[in-house]
């Protein structure tokens, strides 16, 4: 998020919203992603190059890092 923050506020904004209404997705069915490795899920984003990976059980939700979907120079 700090690249963005550096090039623009509003693309900033932009992302944690979109970060936010994945996360809102994914606490409402978390089976609704597929899987990706073992039980491992992933939401792409779809504005930004970035995919949520996490791992729902029946009791809870395990949130790993966003993850840059991207190798190519950011600057």
């Amino acid at each position: 998020m700090l690249f963005y923050l550096e090039q623009s506020p509003p693309a900033a904004d932009a992302f944690i919203d979109e970060v936010e209404a994945a996360l809102s997705e994914i606490a409402e069915s978390p089976e609704r992603y597929p899987i990706h490795e073992f039980d491992v899920r992933v939401k792409v984003l779809g504005t930004f190059p970035y995919s949520i990976f996490y791992r729902a059980t029946r009791e809870d939700c395990s949130i790993y890092q966003p993850s840059i979907q991207t190798r190519r120079a950011l600057a």
